[in-house]
């Protein structure tokens, strides 16, 4: 096998720039990740997947009295000798080595596998568990009979599962994707955008998906604690969606404070490390089957549903991905 590799250069962080910046945002929580050696070659990753190194954990989204409402499934390496690694530390490399569907694939079969038990504890009786899936996957039109293969496999049905689409600015091929969509519907599973406020006119691509649920960026809801116009952002686009039928789900909850201001505008569900961090399937089934979330004066969730310590900060799987 060609050893192709790919360079990952250092970087610095900036000082704070004087207005508020998303994409530096995104690129900095990126940098709280653990990360792997400068160099990544194809051999490393193939490994990788054949030695069963690439995991999903899962990730809690709860409603607005923070009951378990859905999660959302996040690549990791198990990498020997580096620990848990986030998707930010290789996804780049996965990209440029062309690797994104097959690692893909198994993300899919263990997302799939997992329903069965998500379902048993109650996490998808109100469903939302969240597929990442970048505009390459859905320019791919064998995305949708992959992923219902991957159903017919495990004797069981898609409803409750949402494809978040990463990143639409980045589409090259506009009737491949909606054809996909339209394929995905028609098995039982919906769509959302994920990292919507990332970029201006964001919410275009809602009704050019026909997406069900609008995913705000969580660098948007961290700037918003600081930034009096990326609150009114924020509150702009929550009232457009409720207008328009679309549940909001918030990621970066960091904290209570940032929880009862979003469920007060009408915000549908939350995800971040206040609600829960990514887990195994089996120690997030375990936590929840403990009882309800503990509760704070005004009513929401005072600490993830069951109540597991708040611990540093982790990226979701996206091409793009933080």
């Amino acid at each position: 096998m060609e050893r192709r590799s790919v360079m990952r250069s250092s970087r610095a962080t900036p000082s704070a720039p004087p207005v508020p910046n998303r994409r530096w945002s995104s690129m900095l929580s990126a940098l709280r990740e653990p990360v792997v050696p400068t160099v990544l070659t194809e051999h490393d990753l193939h490994d990788a997947i054949d030695h069963h190194e690439m995991t999903v954990h899962f990730q809690l989204v709860v409603d607005g009295d923070g009951a378990p409402a859905g999660a959302e499934a996040l690549l990791r390496w198990n990498r020997p000798g580096h620990g848990i690694v986030g998707a930010a530390g290789f996804m780049d490399a996965v990209v440029s080595l062309d690797l994104a569907r097959r690692l893909g694939d198994v993300v899919m079969g263990e997302v799939v596998a997992a329903l069965p038990t998500l379902r048993a504890i109650g996490v998808v009786d109100r469903p939302y568990v969240g597929l990442n899936a970048s505009p390459t996957q859905l320019q791919d039109r064998m995305f949708a009979g992959r992923l219902s293969a991957h159903l017919r496999s495990e004797g069981t049905e898609g409803t409750g599962l949402v494809v978040e689409l990463t990143d639409p600015t980045a589409v090259t091929d506009w009737p491949a994707v909606t054809e996909t969509i339209a394929e995905l519907a028609r098995i039982g599973i919906d769509l959302a955008v994920d990292d919507t406020g990332s970029e201006p006119g964001d919410l275009l691509y809602r009704d050019r998906c026909e997406a069900r649920f609008v995913k705000l960026d969580r660098s948007l809801i961290a700037e918003s604690r600081r930034w009096a116009r990326e609150r009114r952002l924020v509150e702009a686009t929550i009232r457009l969606c409720a207008d328009a039928g679309h549940p909001v789900i918030a990621q970066g909850i960091e904290d209570a404070a940032t929880m009862d201001w979003l469920c007060g505008q009408g915000v549908a569900y939350l995800q971040g490390f206040h609600v829960g961090r990514p887990e195994p399937i089996g120690e997030l089934a375990a936590r929840l089957q403990g009882g309800p979330a503990p509760r704070q004066a005004t009513g929401r969730a005072t600490t993830p549903a069951v109540g597991i310590e708040r611990r540093a900060a982790d990226a979701s799987i996206t091409s793009r991905n933080g």
